[in-house]
């Protein structure tokens, strides 16, 4: 369950947007509700001895087999939240960050280079075009009108999305061609 818009932190809106371009704010694990949950469940599986239950007959009851792995995902889970980009980062190999700090940059949408950039390889293979749409985005508008207007997150681009639904128009072309027969 993803926290609601009350239930995460406040923030200057302009201060979440990250120095790629994205922005914090629509970031599964900006104020991660998630992650303290997953930490409190963890807390009462120890408490409750269920965890240490579930360790001894993992070998024995195959109720229990997928324990193991259940409780590292539970604890993938609860380290998985950030502050946000400008607080701390969001990834300890990230460079562009520590970039556009000793520029003096906002963000690399007032870098003349940002299009040629070798350090958004990284990012392309999660978030695609994305990046380099809000960046483009920013340069263009500026921070404030860029967070009333579209904003990217994964590698769902207007030309990707329309490339689907022509995939699916298609399909359901076929699907109505192909009625079965109908014998009298």
């Amino acid at each position: 369950m993803r926290p609601k818009k009350q239930d995460r932190p406040k923030s200057n809106p302009v201060r979440l947007i990250a120095y790629c371009g994205l922005y914090c704010g629509d970031c599964p694990r900006y104020g991660n509700k998630t992650s303290w949950l997953a930490q409190e469940l963890r807390r009462e599986l120890e408490a409750s001895g269920f965890a240490r239950a579930a360790r001894t007959k993992t070998a024995r009851a195959s109720g229990y087999k997928g324990f193991p792995a259940f409780w590292e995902m539970l604890g993938m889970i609860a380290g998985f939240e950030c502050p946000g980009c400008r607080k701390v980062g969001c990834s300890v190999t990230c460079r562009i960050r520590p970039c556009c700090i000793k520029r003096g940059f906002s963000g690399c949408w007032e870098c003349a280079e940002f299009a040629s950039c070798p350090e958004f390889r990284w990012l392309r293979k999660v978030h695609g075009k994305g990046v380099a749409h809000n960046l483009r985005a920013l340069a263009r508008k500026g921070p404030k009108e860029f967070l009333r207007g579209k904003r990217y997150w994964l590698k769902t681009i207007r030309s990707q999305s329309s490339k689907v639904k022509a995939q699916k128009s298609k399909k359901r072309e076929r699907e109505g061609s192909q009625k079965p027969e109908v014998r009298s």
